[in-house]
């Protein structure tokens, strides 16, 4: 009896996070250790909270089809209890006025699958923000604590020389630098990741380091040629969290376009296209885009960068710039202008 209600709460828990039963081909199938599920959109697949439920051991996305492991003995009663519960809900579907079909619809939104995914990859960005912090406070308190100033560690880390200075302080600083300037590759990466799967990691994490890279933009090589001081501080600017978002999504969704162009591809070579043709394809594609896009990137985060930056640098001011900040940080709740709002506070401690 136990085990017959575990199995129906798990399809459950399986359906609602698969995107229900509108968006499945079919029905299950078991393979032993597993289910594998037909998706007709695996973009609305909850991989992150498919995760975190109990019983479930792991689950995949490959190519339009989703694998979730249960273990032996588990996964033939759990594909049965799935089938039934999908016919079930068909049936509900089939029987629904028309308006109940249209809400439906509209909870799987492009606005709201958006929102889904970029919430998956701030989750997975956020522990890479507070360690990175949290390292760097502590150089900051070594160096404090010896009279040393933090410029002095940088240029001794800079030139390879740390051992001259505070070596706890140059240690805890550049490994907290470092962890930090992975913020925006884990953001685009994981978001890439929420989109796509697996195969959009790659192209994910390049966008966010061009993201990260204030030279890859056609201005810095149009300020190169014409020593414009105003375009080249621009230039010089990177495109920030909001670039790293825009990074994100044109990796993930060029992963599953450049997917789906290549299904028909023969069984032979299908390893070969999973492994390198789609996650080199896509990267390439990805640099492309943000060379164009960083331009307009750049500008909207200098802007606001430089705005929130002579707010809080004008003694008079400084009450309006903090209410502004905090009104940013409080706008959506731990949402993606809120974290925007917190890279600036930090970017503003490190060079204030």
């Amino acid at each position: 009896m136990a085990e017959e209600i575990f199995e129906k709460k798990i399809s459950k828990e399986i359906l609602d996070l698969i995107g229900g039963a509108e968006n499945v081909f079919g029905h299950a199938n078991s393979l032993v250790f597993f289910i594998e599920i037909g998706l007709k959109d695996v973009s609305l697949v909850q991989l992150e909270r498919l995760h975190r439920v109990v019983g479930i051991l792991n689950a995949t996305i490959k190519d339009n089809n989703i694998q979730v492991v249960l273990g032996p003995g588990k996964a033939r009663k759990a594909t049965d209890a799935f089938n039934e519960l999908l016919d079930a809900e068909r049936a509900k579907l089939a029987m629904a006025p028309k308006s109940v079909k249209r809400e439906r619809r509209s909870d799987k939104s492009f606005f709201g699958r958006f929102y889904q995914q970029l919430m998956t990859s701030i989750s997975h960005m956020i522990p890479f923000m507070l360690v990175g912090g949290i390292l760097m406070a502590i150089g900051f308190i070594i160096c404090a604590a010896n009279h040393i100033r933090v410029s002095d560690i940088v240029q001794h880390i800079i030139d390879g020389q740390a051992f001259k200075t505070n070596l706890g302080a140059a240690t805890f600083y550049s490994v907290g630098q470092g962890i930090t300037n992975l913020v925006l590759p884990v953001l685009a990466g994981f978001l890439a990741y929420s989109i796509a799967g697996k195969a959009g990691i790659v192209s994910g994490f390049a966008g966010g380091f061009a993201a990260s890279l204030g030279h890859w933009s056609m201005l810095y090589i149009i300020t190169a040629a014409t020593n414009n001081p105003i375009a080249g501080t621009i230039a010089d600017s990177t495109s920030g969290f909001l670039g790293a978002m825009v990074a994100g999504f044109v990796a993930g969704y060029s992963v599953l376009y450049i997917q789906k162009r290549l299904a028909k591809m023969p069984a032979s070579v299908s390893g070969i296209r999973d492994v390198l043709i789609v996650p080199i394809s896509s990267t390439f594609f990805v640099l492309l885009v943000m060379f164009i896009l960083n331009v307009p990137m750049s500008g909207i985060n200098f802007g606001i960068y430089q705005g929130l930056t002579n707010l809080a640098r004008n003694p008079n001011l400084l009450i309006l710039s903090g209410c502004i900040v905090a009104m940013l940080m409080a706008t959506d709740m731990g949402g993606p202008i809120n974290k925007a709002a917190h890279m600036f506070c930090i970017s503003f401690f490190l060079n204030p």
